[in-house]
């Protein structure tokens, strides 16, 4: 991508107003499937229905409905993030203040669409959804480990996962070298590299893995800049450094507003598939502000034929 310049306020107006006219349509969507259910008939009804057992006795529907609605949260921590970077590009624009939100945008999606995988068996996406639950209380207890707190106090949340696992009938993953629980099933948790370039390749953008290492970069520096700004200066400084710098590159921006709808939108529609809910008002909200998106960065974005996103 040629054309490297920094973008006016009013383009980062028309791209703030983009992005919030996403969180609106996701909310205008959602008001059209009150009680956020699987239509009857669809893939994710017809998985709630099935028969399965485990050591613990019938596993019911509630396993099944698990990976849909973990799926749903992740989408919706999406949207927040959208918002959050709407707002963000508003000003006084901090270079490098966004880059956390976009990195984060891209992991919840990221994961949805690994949770929404179509290609896999009712068991196999049970599986992803407790191994993505277990990270999520290893992550917690730990956290709850660096604060001091004994067990009695507040309880480790793995030991609960491990055993609704184990009434499932879920296989255990380790790392006997190191003697870690990975997940259940045949394949650990992908790690978010690998993820995430899969993920944005489907979305239409080559080379994605580089393209979330650079987030990552930007994102860890931009973090640690900040904490060590507030411990050496102070929170007045830190401001006020931050209100002198407000040069945002517009390529930056735009490829920022062009992985959020794409994002958005694969993720949604696989979601959408699975429930049985029309994606043609979806496909058509996508397409118009893709014109939009498109009519701001005419003259700085470019993007092939086929819709494929390429970086030098």
């Amino acid at each position: 991508m040629g054309g490297v310049r920094e973008a006016t306020n009013e383009e980062l107006a028309a791209f703030a107003r983009l992005l919030t006219d996403l969180a609106h349509f996701d909310e205008q969507f959602w008001e059209l499937h009150v009680g956020d259910r699987p239509a009857p008939g669809s893939p994710a009804a017809a998985e709630a229905a099935l028969l399965e057992t485990g050591p613990g006795g019938s596993w019911g529907s509630v396993p099944f409905e698990i990976p849909y609605q973990i799926a749903g949260l992740l989408l919706r921590a999406s949207i927040c993030d959208i918002q959050s970077l709407a707002r963000l590009f508003g000003p006084p624009v901090i270079p490098y203040g966004f880059e956390p939100v976009r990195r984060s945008l891209l992991e919840y999606t990221a994961r949805a669409w690994w949770l929404l995988d179509p290609a896999l068996s009712p068991r196999e996406r049970v599986t992803r959804a407790w191994t993505e639950q277990l990270d999520s209380a290893q992550e917690t207890d730990k956290t709850t480990e660096a604060f001091g707190l004994k067990p009695e106090e507040v309880p480790r949340q793995v030991p609960a996962v491990i055993a609704s696992a184990a009434d499932l009938g879920l296989t255990e993953l380790w790392n006997k070298p190191h003697d870690k629980l990975l997940g259940f099933g045949a394949k650990p948790r992908p790690q978010s590299t690998d993820l995430a370039g899969e993920f944005l390749l489907a979305c239409g953008m080559d080379r994605g893995s580089g393209y979330y290492r650079r987030l990552c970069g930007v994102a860890h520096g931009s973090i640690s800049s900040i904490i060590a700004g507030l411990v050496e200066t102070g929170p007045a400084d830190v401001a006020h450094a931050a209100r002198m710098a407000t040069a945002v590159d517009f390529v930056t921006v735009w490829i920022t507003c062009w992985m959020a709808m794409n994002t958005y939108r694969v993720a949604g529609r696989c979601r959408s598939n699975a429930y049985g809910w029309d994606t043609s008002l979806l496909d058509s909200w996508h397409q118009t502000q893709t014109e939009r998106l498109h009519q701001i960065g005419r003259d700085r974005a470019t993007i092939a034929s086929n819709g494929t996103v390429s970086f030098d």
